[in-house]
């Protein structure tokens, strides 16, 4: 049984990947895809389980949220993993979405307890509490989980030897949780809290330890965001945050260590706020602070009905205060100012660029970034005074000179259901028109927001249509050959807009096939049948200009319904904008006696005329690929009309010269005698004879008009690919090169069959097809306009050939100096019996061939590819093949580049 050639595993991982990525929030469904990869070996499998269980969700009220994993009941998912433990090293981020009912439960909290001390892999950990929205509403829950919880579980993760304790941490929506917790965390880098409240708890109230602790104190700690805090006071404050980072232990030091932190990501309410944040910077010494984000809310809410509320504070004090003492160590500074949405703010952005003002000559900073809200009402008084303050603020390039970047985001909130003009909009971007030119680069985007219409309404923010159209195509592109439905994906765009429709059917309907056993290639229709399929566009024309590949695959049946022929016709002569053709003959016999003469009796209105109409319409507006697959007698004169076919390919196919039949004639006709044509590829050729030849394919190109003249000129033919038999094949070959003048001929390939049939009684055959006297007549002709040569030979099983490849060395050994070949691609078949004769021979005769470096000036790469065939000898040992490998080292060494590839497959013996 042949093996199927072998993919390297880092291609078969990137293409998994490639996959899984693609697919991403997508919900159950986005593995979908890469789950099928699962069958086909251990390391397929592997990889799957690497992207699959990558991020797993816990949680009684989390929904569709991952593939094969039970969702919305937390102790189904951890009975699912206690039956599965070998699922566990593939978590890397695990996320746990507790409501009340999970914390209560103390079962539940051993089983989780259990099963996460076994991640030995996971490098993120983020754990939510569901039970309320109001931190004055939530019980305090963590400190009162039993011995073995979560929260011992978070300890062990946290407190493992320093490479494998968890790096990234997210504590969300807890009330009164213990910083301390976190003390002796050996690896953290990343720490976010959200929408918590803290408390410092002292070390004799500590009590859940499992194991000595050594405290690390938070030393490796890079980036830290703390938002959405709230105190244990009436008001939320950044207090009960400081004091609980600042907290002393018993030897009067800080019981954590942040001097190593490089990036901050702050909320700022108020002026205590920023006051609390730089003591908690100092306190630490955090001179390694790079990068700085704020969140600023500036609070305008109204009670009641009232007037527009103003702001009633200025945010220039708090940045002052926060800024100004770093600015000689930041080199990123991210500012988000958020208002609501009845504030009236003229120039929400007015304390940050005073504070920019107040910045010294010697400050770091390379970027900033900024998102404001800016209310519709007021958006032009409020932008103008936007840009006129931020470019008023980095007006002295002396001040900034290590600014390499500035981006401004503008958010308008709409209250109504239409947005402001495009005008409008064009003419408040023209206000920043000074600060393109600064020395820094600078961006300027706006989005709107309509705040009073349902969620349903709102348009999700505008994105070209490059972006859109190459969104799709990526999508399109990572499903190919997967069968069924691979476009269901993208079908879901074609309801946003017209546009994103017609992107989605340039996909969908890109590639279409007709006929028996298609229905898995035709992706948008599950039925097989011609007429069904017919009849499907002939209700829907306007998807027919999106067509450019059509593949029509006909039964005896197909060929002898006259109604189905008409439809064919009238179809394809709508297809505008087809540039590639196929039509294969799905006949039940391979047989040359018994195949029948479909296509020279078709009638008159048929996929014989639809093709011709094809071929023969205006030049650009012609089919530039065609295919003919398994027809007998097929009329190469049908092809002389082409007004712009480049690529023919003839497979399994008979072909005669017939007279031009004039009642296949639609359309008014000028010859253009295949003149455009650029690459001819034919193979599996069946010829009159008893046996194959490609003489037939020879005459059929070499015929003679009525004037004397050849009927087909193929003198721009840049690339050939021809099957060789036997010697008339050759002789044919060279014939019709020598004929049509390929002058312009420069990649030749050639698959060479040499024939070792034997009896069964006979001992084992030696090959009698010495190839080497028609390669000189073939290719020494050639020597100074060929640039690409392949050069595929097939022995028979059983033949014994030791250098299948000695006629081909000794043709390149006798050509001249001026060879311009740049590329040689050797593909061979030899029996494991003779394999290392065979790869000594070929890789002495080959080293010896090009061992003049002089001769081949041009040559720029070298490849030969060697599939070992073997019935019943074992398979060689990794030595062997190491030893064989080393015999090519000579060529490795070689001006140009040499790649050896080497497989085995196993035979059946005859």
């Amino acid at each position: 049984m042949e093996q199927a050639p072998s993919i390297p595993d880092d291609i078969i991982a990137e293409v998994i990947g490639i996959l899984a990525r693609s697919n991403d929030n997508q919900g159950a469904n986005r593995f979908q895809h890469i789950i099928k990869f699962s069958t086909l070996s251990s390391f397929c499998l592997h990889q799957v389980r690497t992207h699959v269980f990558a991020h797993v969700i816990l949680g009684s009220g989390v929904e569709d949220s991952q593939i094969l994993i039970p969702s919305g009941d937390m102790s189904l998912q951890l009975y699912f993993f206690s039956e599965h433990p070998w699922l566990l090293p593939y978590i890397r981020h695990l996320d746990v979405m507790l409501c009340e009912e999970d914390m209560e439960d103390e079962a539940s909290q051993i089983k989780l307890h259990e099963m996460m001390i076994q991640l030995d892999n996971v490098t993120e950990l983020r754990i939510s509490n569901l039970s309320a929205d109001d931190y004055r509403y939530r019980k305090d829950f963590w400190c009162n989980l039993p011995e073995m919880s979560i929260r011992s579980a978070m300890q062990s993760l946290l407190w493992r030897s320093d490479l494998r304790g968890i790096s990234r941490l997210g504590i969300e929506r807890w009330h009164n949780f213990p910083l301390h917790d976190l003390v002796y965390a050996t690896n953290l880098r990343e720490l976010r809290i959200s929408d918590t409240t803290v408390v410092p708890v002292e070390e004799e109230d500590f009590k859940i330890s499992s194991f000595p602790r050594t405290p690390h104190r938070l030393e490796r700690l890079e980036a830290m965001t703390i938002t959405d805090y709230t105190g244990v006071y009436e008001e939320p404050g950044f207090e009960d945050i400081k004091r609980a980072l600042t907290v002393m232990d018993k030897d009067s030091g800080y019981r954590f260590q942040l001097s190593k932190i490089k990036s901050l990501k702050l909320e700022l309410r108020q002026t205590s706020d920023s006051i609390k944040m730089v003591e908690l910077i100092q306190a630490h010494r955090m001179v390694l602070l790079e990068t700085l984000e704020l969140l600023i809310e500036l609070n305008g809410w109204c009670l009641g009905h009232g007037a527009e509320p103003e702001y009633p504070f200025d945010c220039a004090r708090w940045l002052d205060i926060l800024l100004l003492p770093l600015q000689k160590q930041l080199k990123m500074l991210k500012v988000q100012v958020q208002i609501q949405n009845r504030a009236r703010s003229d120039n929400p952005l007015a304390g940050f660029c005073s504070t920019l003002a107040r910045m010294s000559d010697h400050n770091t900073l390379e970027s900033i970034s900024l998102l404001v809200t800016v209310n519709r009402k007021y958006i032009r008084r409020t932008v103008t005074n936007i840009s006129t303050a931020l470019n008023t603020a980095l007006d002295q390039e002396d001040r900034w000179k290590s600014l390499k970047k500035v981006e401004l985001y503008i958010v308008v909130l709409a209250s109504g259901p239409s947005k402001p003009s495009t005008q409008s909009m064009d003419r408040l971007r023209h206000s920043f028109q000074p600060l393109y030119s600064k020395q820094f680069c600078f961006e300027y985007q706006e989005q709107c927001l309509l705040t009073s219409v349902p969620t349903s309404m709102q348009q999700a923010p505008s994105i070209p249509d490059d972006i859109i159209a190459e969104i799709i195509g990526i999508l399109a592109s990572s499903n190919d050959n997967q069968g069924g439905n691979p476009f269901r994906h993208i079908l879901n765009f074609s309801t946003l807009s017209s546009f994103c429709r017609h992107q989605v059917r340039t996909h969908i309907f890109a590639d279409v096939s007709l006929g028996l056993k298609t229905q898995e290639v035709f992706h948008t229709l599950s039925f097989a049948t011609i007429p069904l399929q017919l009849d499907f566009f002939s209700k829907h024309p306007w998807l027919l200009p999106y067509i450019r590949r059509l593949n029509v695959s006909l039964s005896e049946e197909d060929m002898e319904d006259e109604g189905l022929q008409v439809g064919l016709h009238k179809m394809m002569i709508q297809l505008d904008n087809l540039t590639e053709l196929r039509i294969f003959n799905h006949r039940s016999s391979y047989d040359d006696q018994h195949r029948k003469d479909y296509w020279c009796n078709l009638p008159k209105t048929s996929i014989r005329s639809g093709m011709q109409y094809l071929l023969w319409r205006p030049e650009s507006r012609g089919i530039s690929r065609l295919v003919i697959q398994q027809w007998h007698n097929f009329p190469l004169h049908d092809l002389v009309y082409a007004s712009n076919l480049r690529h023919l390919c003839i497979y399994s196919t008979t072909v005669v010269t017939a007279e031009e039949d004039s009642d296949n004639s639609l359309i008014s006709r000028t010859p253009h005698h295949l003149e455009r044509l650029e690459s001819l590829t034919t193979s599996g050729y069946l010829g009159f004879d008893e046996e194959p030849g490609f003489d037939e394919i020879q005459r059929g190109f070499s015929a003679i008009d009525k004037e004397g003249e050849y009927l087909f000129r193929l003198s721009k033919l840049k690339s050939l690919i021809v099957e060789v038999r036997e010697t008339k094949d050759f002789i044919a070959l060279v014939e019709l090169i020598q004929v049509q003048h390929m002058v312009s001929l420069e990649e030749l390939e050639l698959s060479l069959y040499l024939n070792g049939w034997y009896d069964e009684d006979q001992a084992e055959p030696e090959c009698p097809f010495d190839c080497s006297e028609w390669l000189d007549s073939l290719l020494l002709p050639l020597h100074m306009q060929l640039k690409k040569l392949k050069v595929e030979i097939e022995v028979e099983s059983r033949a014994r050939n030791e250098n299948p490849f000695a006629g081909l060395f000794s043709t390149l050994a006798r050509m001249p100096d001026c060879s311009t070949l740049e590329s040689i691609s050797l593909s061979m078949a030899v029996s494991c019996k003779y394999l290392h004769q065979s790869v000594t021979s070929v890789s002495s005769s080959l080293n010896n061939t090009l061992d003049k470096e002089d001769k081949w000036k041009h040559l720029k790469k070298v490849a030969l590819y060697i599939l070992a065939f073997s019935s019943g000898f074992r398979r060689p040992s990794s030595e062997y093949m190491e030893s064989l490998r080393d015999s090519f080292q000579p060529l490795s060494s070689k001006k140009f580049s040499f790649e050896y590839n080497f497989n085995i497959s196993r035979v059946n013996r005859r």
